[in-house]
């Protein structure tokens, strides 16, 4: 058994400063991670989608993700760039109105989520995923080295998440272009940048155990999962 929490990292990283902002969180099933039975061309099914208000909403709903996670066998993930609901209101009116345009709009159902995935709330400064396929500490620090040395600017925020195999950088935006060139000086390899994309809040791999399935369709807002 293989069990990534990070409940108590990001509790302490959310922000909530009125009613209309939240954060997205997505709670996904993956074939490589042994559900052969997913006959999915994209090899990822939706479990469900919640919409993080308030940080009592987020602790009330700990343990049902544990839930989901589990019977499921799947991931929970997280946006770290807060979502705000007018925002994305006017993004689905956006998308609706391209449906209906082009006569599609059977396929409505999915705007909500789609919009969550791919609108974030202005005012705040972008958070990026630097993704660390590595489990070395060593090397972690190394590669947190670099970012510190590239231009950004003055505020600058900088967290690490851990994943299965390895770690999520959290940061603000960085110069990317010196960020290449000193990993090559320092014969790092390239490592990739995600720039609104989610982190892991919660996996426990139970693979010998049984699971009892419970499924919502949905649509996926992130091919980096």
């Amino acid at each position: 058994m293989k069990e990534i929490n990070n409940f108590s990292i990001i509790r302490d990283k959310l922000v909530f400063n009125n009613r209309n902002e939240f954060y997205f969180v997505q709670i996904i099933q993956r074939k490589k991670a042994g559900n052969e039975g997913l006959h999915i061309r994209s090899g990822y099914r939706l479990i469900k989608s919640l919409y993080i208000y308030s940080l009592e909403e987020f602790d009330s709903l700990l343990d049902r993700i544990k839930e989901l996670c589990i019977n499921n066998n799947a991931r929970a993930y997280i946006n770290m760039n807060i979502r705000n609901a007018n925002e994305v209101a006017l993004e689905c009116i956006r998308k609706y109105a391209e449906l209906v345009a082009n006569n599609n709009a059977f396929q409505g159902n999915s705007i909500w989520d789609s919009s969550c995935g791919s609108t974030r709330a202005r005012g705040y400064k972008a958070l990026w995923i630097v993704d660390v396929d590595c489990k070395e500490e060593e090397y972690l620090k190394k590669v947190i080295g670099t970012i510190q040395n590239c231009r950004h600017n003055e505020e600058f925020t900088l967290y690490t998440i851990p994943t299965l195999n390895g770690y999520h950088i959290i940061c603000n935006v960085f110069d990317t272009k010196q960020f290449n060139h000193l990993l090559k000086d320092a014969r790092l390899d390239p490592i990739d940048i995600h720039k609104d994309n989610p982190t892991l809040l919660y996996y426990n791999d139970i693979s010998n155990q049984q699971k009892q399935p419970t499924i919502q369709s949905g649509t996926l807002c992130s091919s980096q999962l």
